[in-house]
């Protein structure tokens, strides 16, 4: 009696059967990493320039405060009383050190956002009661 020989059928079906290769597996995760290490510095750069936008709006919203207490008091508010009334977001709480410079008169100020420690890739902006804005920071 003749022997019948079975026929795997094609490449696909035995695939589905057998699943992936090592060598398959170990090429797809080269390809994600090799991806993954090229797209990691630059979501890096997108997470600092929008906290140094954030940063910038909040110094803008710090002066405005500033510009309506002068209006309705005729004076500029303190630090603490600016905070209080002008409190940061989560976001620039960790990022940022908010600090003042206020003349004796309260005629004048000069609000300076500092980066915190370990946030290399942000760096200190300065606005004053003109509205001049200062940053080394590359927008």
């Amino acid at each position: 009696m003749p022997r019948q020989v079975k026929s795997v059928g094609t490449l696909k079906e035995a695939r589905s059967k057998n699943g992936f290769s090592l060598i398959e597996l170990a090429v797809v995760l080269a390809i994600i990493g090799i991806l993954a290490s090229i797209s990691y510095p630059s979501y890096l750069h997108q997470v600092a320039r929008s906290t140094m936008t954030e940063g910038r709006l909040y110094l803008e919203f710090l002066a405005a405060t500033q510009a309506q207490s002068r209006l309705e008091n005729g004076r500029f508010l303190l630090l603490e009383d600016l905070l209080d009334s002008a409190s940061p977001s989560s976001r620039m709480a960790k990022s940022f050190e908010v600090s003042q410079k206020l003349t004796p008169d309260f005629l004048r100020f000069r609000i300076l956002l500092v980066p915190k420690a370990g946030k290399d890739l942000l760096d200190p902006m300065m606005l004053d009661n003109w509205g001049q804005f200062q940053s080394d920071y590359a927008w």
